[in-house]
């Protein structure tokens, strides 16, 4: 563990050129282990990349001190008690950990080193390093390292050429990167599209406009995905169809703040976190408990595009 420490010492200046999550997986593949041959400084990204990241696998990325306390100890004590794998819930921290050190067995002995470790990188790294490291070593498809491999491989752009809704399908893939996207896994990243879209809208990085343009996109992308298309040709076909002709209504919900942010001012603004934070408590109040419940906090305008238009306006309940 010594050992771990010093290289996590030395990442603040260095970087990788594997992980050995690249080197177990090769192992199992029988081939050769691979190489990160593409580093992109967090700075040269598209910044809406790693807001839409964030909102997507770590929602308190900039608050904690690298571990989430709470959803990891009840994920071990459940182990515990049923006898089965440790499962998912990490931090961005947690995952950097794992995918720089350890392996992807779900073993409870696995999870204290790589909460052992995630500590160790917040102490020894900035946020910024952090996320920077994590885009550039993550996992996006099988053999796909990386968020300059992945933009070459899904759309044939580099990383500072992407937009919001790319960035945002990009980050839809991590929780499940060697997945493809049918069944229950293309429901399951299209509601996480719609979700992040609502939070960087909420967060200032979107205008209205933008996000419902974002909506509608993933909708006629998710039509090509339950097609039989692949995520790259869903992609250009996508683009190709040229502009959506999306309803500012479709949405009923409404920001208080209108003043926008650009997805670099959300960056230094963790991530535009407190914005969305005052935005849900006031929507909320607008809301009221009950249609909360009912609409929000059961995810329901996440799921359906026609059960959206069903939701009563906010400015109808104020």
């Amino acid at each position: 563990m010594l050992t771990r420490l010093k290289e996590i010492n030395s990442l603040a200046r260095e970087n990788p050129s594997d992980t050995s999550f690249m080197r177990y997986t090769a192992a199992r593949a029988g081939a050769s282990a691979g190489q990160i041959r593409e580093w992109w400084p967090l700075q040269q990204v598209a910044p809406i990349l790693p807001c839409a990241v964030v909102k997507a696998e770590d929602f308190c990325f900039t608050r904690h001190r690298g571990v989430a306390w709470q959803p990891t100890l009840l994920n071990m004590i459940a182990a515990l008690r049923t006898g089965r794998e440790v499962p998912g819930g990490s931090t961005i921290t947690q995952q950097l950990a794992r995918n720089l050190f350890l392996t992807p067995e779900r073993k409870l002995s696995r999870k204290f080193r790589e909460m052992f470790l995630a500590l160790a990188l917040d102490r020894a790294l900035d946020k910024g390093r952090i996320l920077e490291l994590y885009l550039n070593t993550v996992e996006w498809a099988e053999g796909v390292w990386g968020c300059a491999a992945a933009a070459r491989h899904y759309l044939d752009k580099t990383p500072d050429a992407l937009d919001a809704f790319e960035a945002i399908v990009l980050a839809t893939l991590l929780p499940a990167p060697r997945r493809p996207l049918t069944g229950g896994n293309l429901e399951r990243a299209s509601a996480a599209q719609k979700r992040i879209a609502w939070q960087l809208y909420l967060s200032g990085v979107l205008s209205k406009t933008e996000m419902v343009n974002c909506l509608a996109r993933a909708a006629r992308l998710k039509d090509l995905l339950a097609g039989g298309e692949s995520l790259a040709d869903a992609f250009a076909a996508e683009r190709a169809a040229g502009e959506c002709d999306a309803e500012l209504d479709l949405v009923p919900f409404t920001r208080r703040n209108e003043e926008p942010l650009t997805a670099r001012e959300a960056v230094a603004q963790e991530y535009g976190i407190e914005r969305e934070r005052f935005e849900l408590i006031e929507l909320r109040r607008r809301l009221g408990a009950k249609q909360w419940n009912e609409v929000v906090a059961s995810g329901k305008f996440f799921r359906a595009a026609t059960e959206q238009t069903d939701a009563l306006s906010p400015q109808q309940s104020a």
